[in-house]
């Protein structure tokens, strides 16, 4: 393992054997920067390109974008979704193909992505509530938020097999950094720096863990709010320790704050999500798994959230009782200040009484 961050960052970059981005997408990335281009222009360049005509011929004609099935052509697509879906759909599959051709023989990374289209979704329908021009920005940033994770699998297989075994525990911000010598922000942040992503991406990926002290100004902040705050919903399902769950809530809680998203307007979102996970991993062709493994991870994570409740339970009954013992001791503390103060009293006035008589003794 290097020894420093840098030689890590290095290491990431030329052992991970990531596929460059194909020059079309490196093309159409700085295409679609260029006010001045037309639809025409980049029907012109995504046609190069059979899986992507496809899959935006499929998005266009789908019904969450209300098709009917009359799309026939890229350029017509593209005049329909606009040139920010167009982006989203077109950066969101060159990196998902990119980083599954990078994955090292036997180890899995459909829960990673099953992760990040959950919370893409999430950060998506948040930003249309906080933030609506950047919203398919938002999704992209979701999607691709834990990429950092992807880089160590490719870099680091036996490192990462062995943090793999240690379930949700072994991918804190600290486990990271003790097992690759960097987090997956750091890592996720140098690869989106080395492909040339827009700043809105690379933030959203580098502060999807950071909780500022005010709403920032900039869209680019707003977004990684959106991509944390999203991110933590999805995380408090994990099955991991109740400790992880209940930082989980605190920080949806502050996020919630900064981004001023009430509970209802909150646990409205949520029920949202799934509804759309799977329509986005059909459009965007991301393997989740089949229905048996989904089926058997759903009842894995609600038996850990039964699991962690009744931890919370016990947790909160020994405080309950430790609270109660401290209740009883302040109570006989109290008691015995009660008597020494009685107790003083009676003795100040047998004091005075004893030094009245005495006076009237002597007189």
């Amino acid at each position: 393992m290097p020894n420093t961050k840098d030689e890590i960052l290095t290491r990431i970059e030329t052992e991970a054997k990531f596929a460059a981005m194909p020059e079309i997408f490196a093309r159409l990335l700085k295409m679609f920067d260029d006010p001045e281009v037309t639809a025409a222009q980049v029907a012109a360049l995504i046609s190069r390109d059979a899986g992507m005509v496809a899959r935006l011929l499929r998005i266009a004609n789908s019904a969450y974008y209300a098709g009917t099935g009359n799309i026939a052509t890229v350029q017509q697509a593209i005049v329909k979704l606009g040139f920010r879906t167009v982006k989203a759909v077109v950066l969101s599959s060159a990196v998902y193909n990119s980083l599954n051709k990078s994955a090292p023989e036997g180890i899995d990374l459909r829960p990673f992505w099953q992760h990040g289209l959950e919370v893409a979704v999430a950060a998506m329908l948040i930003a249309e509530e906080i933030c609506p021009k950047t919203s398919d920005e938002a999704f992209v940033a979701g999607l691709l938020h834990d990429m950092g994770r992807v880089a160590f699998a490719s870099a680091f297989p036996d490192t990462f097999r062995k943090v793999l075994e240690q379930g949700q525990t072994g991918w804190t911000l600290e486990g990271e950094r003790s097992a690759f010598g960097v987090d997956h922000c750091e890592a996720g942040a140098f690869m989106a720096e080395r492909w040339n992503f827009p700043q809105v991406l690379r933030e959203g990926i580098a502060g999807h863990h950071s909780v500022p002290d005010e709403l920032p100004a900039h869209a680019e902040g707003k977004v990684a709010l959106c991509v944390g705050l999203a991110d933590s919903i999805a995380r408090a399902s994990w099955a991991g320790p109740a400790a992880l769950r209940k930082e989980c809530l605190d920080h949806q809680h502050r996020y919630c704050e900064l981004l001023g998203l009430s509970e209802e307007r909150l646990a409205n979102i949520g029920t949202q999500v799934q509804p759309q996970l799977h329509e986005w991993a059909d459009l965007l062709e991301i393997n989740l798994g089949d229905p048996t493994e989904l089926l058997e991870e759903a009842n894995r994570q609600l038996y850990s959230l039964y699991r962690a409740t009744a931890e919370l339970n016990e947790e909160n009954e020994r405080l309950h009782i430790r609270l109660l013992a401290e209740e009883a001791e302040k109570a006989k503390l109290e008691a015995l200040r009660v008597i020494c103060a009685t107790f003083s009293h009676h003795i100040n006035n047998a004091t005075t009484t004893i030094l009245g008589r005495a006076q009237l003794a002597e007189d």
